[in-house]
């Protein structure tokens, strides 16, 4: 933990809220480099394009603008909404990404 991050802790579960940043100073989804970590950040950095699917069948369309372990924002015309992963089957990205993982 860096100094000055003490202070950052949930008051009902006492967890640290730090999160971990990637090179360019932005959340990251986990410390781990993953597929998904990269094609999150990825996406979520390029503000690309994209349309979710979840599992019960219903088509969401914007950019993701945030991303944590276990839910992410996405937004459309000014509008959030707030999407738990467990939620989603599918990620289309309206153009296609390129990802290299180290």
């Amino acid at each position: 933990m860096r100094r000055g991050e003490e202070g950052r802790v949930n008051k009902v579960t006492g967890r640290n809220l730090h999160r971990p940043q990637n090179k360019l100073g932005k959340p990251m989804s986990s410390t781990t480099d993953s597929l998904e970590a990269s094609f999150l950040d990825h996406v979520c950095e390029q503000k690309l394009a994209l349309t979710i699917f979840l599992v019960n069948g219903v088509k969401l369309q914007g950019t993701i603008t945030w991303v944590d372990a276990t839910s992410m924002l996405l937004s459309r015309d000014g509008h959030s909404q707030l999407v738990y992963k467990h939620a989603i089957s599918t990620i289309m990205p309206n153009s296609p990404v390129e990802i290299a993982i180290a």
